[in-house]
């Protein structure tokens, strides 16, 4: 385990007054008290306050005016300060969302590159991010090594993966008593893939056979926040879209808060999606995942898992760039800045970057759309 971070992990982070904040002895929450000019409220640590602002000890959570009196907010819509722990289902219902995907390495020792990719990203002040669950072995213990190192450090609420595969519910149990007494408030809960060279996934005896059954398992037994994943082209494994959605249904009717859908390159193919939830009764936020271009052999190995399509313009420069992977990945930039610049001009609850480890695309991205909040010298 690497050493835990005992300083202050980014100073002078802000958040909306009109949030407010309950301050006890031994925790914050976001509650409905509002702070105005020159209101100070005291929790652990030192506490002092100026015109116009409250500062709480360690992890210095500042609300105050900017420039010309206006309230302003910096960093982080929602500051998780030490014990304020928060529900991505509650930031999502205040605020809309940046959220970026890290997946744990095969060794141990590359863990800091990917905590420094991670600290890099929070430049542009996400509301959360997430860990992905590994296949099995070491890279297991992974995921909740970053996802804790990060629940310690980073300006951001930090959900956790968990998938079916391979494990039982005790097993599972145990890794969701370990994430909540690390302080972890936000799962995702997944199926998984089947292992590699199996057309077919076999739930291990004891186990979860889908996704369902553990967002039930989760609800029942723990008070996380629960997120899902969807498929706006439909699951590979489901008959038709009409029954694909009926799946996601029964995901959200036994506990998901949100979901998260699995990447696509057609925007259209995402508001369709929406419309069908919708016209179901389905309330809960759809965010959109982004996948951008790193290279042309890449992401036509991904979509061909996955089963989303490839569209004809996206095709064509995939074609262009084969063997070019600068150029691919400056054309995924692009590419992807257009998606989400069309997205968050529709009103999307948020967007979820799958950001494969790396921070320079999603930069240039972020960098380009100057998204409110969301740039990296707010």
């Amino acid at each position: 385990m690497l050493p835990v971070c005992k300083s202050p992990p980014l100073p002078g982070f802000w958040i909306p007054a009109s949030a407010g904040m309950t301050v006890g002895a031994d925790r914050m929450t976001v509650g409905v008290a509002q702070a105005g000019p020159g209101a100070a409220q005291a929790g652990p640590g030192a506490a002092q306050a100026g015109p116009g602002a409250v500062r709480q000890g360690w992890g210095a959570v500042l609300v105050g005016r900017g420039r010309g009196g206006r309230m302003r907010r910096r960093r982080v819509g929602y500051y998780r300060w030490r014990g304020l722990l928060l529900k991505i289902r509650d930031i999502l219902a205040g605020e809309r969302t940046i959220s970026f995907e890290f997946f744990p390495p095969r060794r141990g020792e590359d863990i800091p590159e990917v905590l420094q990719t991670l600290g890099q990203l929070t430049a542009y002040a996400p509301q959360f991010v997430s860990v992905t669950y590994g296949a099995g072995g070491s890279t297991r213990a992974f995921t909740e090594e970053i996802t804790i190192q990060a629940q310690q450090s980073a300006p951001a609420e930090v959900m956790a993966h968990l998938t079916c595969v391979g494990q039982t519910a005790d097993e599972l149990d145990g890794v969701l008593q370990r994430l909540q007494a690390a302080g972890i408030e936000n799962v995702i809960a997944l199926r998984g893939d089947p292992p590699r060279g199996s057309d077919a996934f076999v739930p291990p005896a004891g186990g979860f056979a889908n996704a369902s059954g553990l967002v039930a398992h989760i609800k029942e037994r723990y008070d996380f926040g629960i997120a899902a994943a969807c498929y706006p082209e439909g699951h590979t494994e489901s008959p038709s879209l009409e029954s694909d959605l009926e799946y996601v249904r029964l995901k959200v009717d036994l506990g998901a808060d949100f979901l998260i859908t699995q990447l696509f390159y057609d925007n259209r193919d995402y508001f369709d999606f929406v419309d069908r939830a919708q016209a179901a009764g389905l309330g809960v936020p759809i965010v959109p995942g982004i996948l951008p271009v790193l290279n042309a052999a890449q992401i036509r190995r991904f979509t061909a898992l996955c089963g989303a399509k490839i569209p004809p313009e996206l095709d064509a420069q995939l074609v262009k760039y084969a063997e070019d992977d600068e150029g691919a990945r400056a054309m995924g930039i692009d590419y992807a800045a257009r998606q989400v610049e069309e997205l968050w001009a529709a009103g999307v609850p948020g967007v979820h970057f799958y950001v494969l480890n790396r921070s320079y695309s999603v930069s240039r991205i972020l960098d380009h759309l100057s998204l409110p909040g969301h740039t990296a010298a707010d």
